[in-house]
């Protein structure tokens, strides 16, 4: 993209360091085209080739509407969730997704829509979906608290407190509730 400002983005992400500057542009460089791009590879791995891709596919959804952080959320077999900046909302979620079934990424959108509930993630905009078709992503709320992971992580020891793990499984069991 002729437009595409490289160094912006760069800033925005926090790349300083000559060095990584150069090493990020010579990968953005060595993606040829999104289309050629395999989305399923891409989300797996790590590094600035990822980056560049993902936050080009957001550029095309809505030109500099969400900056991408450095900072992934999650990731599992068909997908991948980054924090990003939404220049109308903050700080967001956005998941991205590969599927040759695109029609359970409709679905989980449909179902999110309808759910209006403070123990259930709210989806902001999507499904949005890559010029090839093959790339799918959700806007979502930013959860404040994290992951479970990150908590146990962040506590002193390594662990959660009963009170704290009862709370959380009453939490779950709502939310299931209030969905089934």
């Amino acid at each position: 993209d002729p437009d595409f400002d490289c160094d912006k983005l760069l800033d925005e992400i926090g790349i300083k360091k000559p060095s990584h500057r150069k090493q990020v542009r010579a990968a953005m460089q060595s993606i040829p085209c999104l289309a050629d791009v395999e989305w399923s590879t891409l989300l797996q791995s790590t590094g600035p080739e990822r980056h560049c891709a993902l936050q080009a596919v957001l550029d095309s959804w809505k030109p500099q509407r969400w900056v991408i952080d450095a900072v992934e959320l999650g990731c599992g077999s068909s997908g991948a969730v980054f924090r990003c900046t939404d220049s109308h909302r903050g700080l967001v979620a956005i998941k991205f997704a590969h599927s040759e079934e695109p029609h359970k990424l409709k679905r989980e959108a449909a179902l999110m829509e309808r759910a209006a509930h403070e123990r259930v993630c709210r989806i902001f905009e999507g499904p949005h979906v890559s010029s090839d078709g093959k790339l799918w992503g959700l806007v979502l709320e930013l959860l404040e608290h994290g992951n479970l992971e990150s908590r146990i992580k962040s506590s002193a020891d390594g662990r959660v407190r009963e009170f704290e793990t009862m709370q959380i499984g009453f939490d779950i069991l709502e939310a299931l509730k209030y969905m089934h």
